[in-house]
């Protein structure tokens, strides 16, 4: 697959420049995806657009900060992920397993309920939805969240506190305790 994006690029020093963040991020763009939608071969489809996406925007792409260069990285394969959810949910099954739900949600009916959970999350406002899924999914602290978003780290706090106090009404609304 590597040779397919590096026909997408122009420069040599750009497709160098890719390789070496293709080679070291390959594993983190999986595991965000599968993590997100919780099946192999959806997974493999947004790793393939969100690897598209880095390849189509490599000259706009800084490798000075590794910090950043990561949370970029991150934030294009969460954004590839959510789209392929939004274009293929009538056809996937999502659960989310126990150690992504926080201790304020109490889950009766795993599945169901688990299910409501993700539902809620993905009809949050989009700052909310990303910021709450990199702080329980990919279980992200705040100031590394707070880089991914460019937002200070005390306003992370902030939309992680607000965030849950919305999806849990939204769970209230749903029928689930919280």
């Amino acid at each position: 697959m590597l040779n397919m994006y590096l026909l997408l690029i122009d420069t040599v020093e750009e497709r160098i420049k890719f390789e070496e963040i293709y080679k070291k991020y390959y594993e983190l763009v999986l595991k965000i995806t599968y993590n997100t939608l919780k099946d192999q071969f959806y997974a493999e489809d947004a790793s393939q657009t969100a690897w598209f996406n880095i390849a189509k925007n490599i000259d706009k792409i800084k490798c000075d900060d590794e910090k950043m260069l990561k949370a970029y990285v991150a934030r294009v394969a969460r954004n590839a992920a959510l789209d392929e959810y939004k274009i293929n949910k009538k056809h996937m099954t999502v659960t989310l397993h126990d150690n992504v739900v926080t201790d304020r949600i109490v889950a009766g009916d795993e599945n169901e309920d688990l299910t409501e959970v993700k539902k809620a999350l993905l009809d949050l406002p989009k700052l909310y939805r990303d910021v709450l899924a990199f702080h329980l999914i990919d279980e992200l602290k705040p100031f590394e969240i707070a880089r991914l978003v460019n937002k200070p780290q005390v306003t992370v706090r902030s939309i992680i506190f607000r965030g849950k106090r919305i999806l849990a009404d939204k769970l209230r609304e749903a029928g689930i305790d919280v």
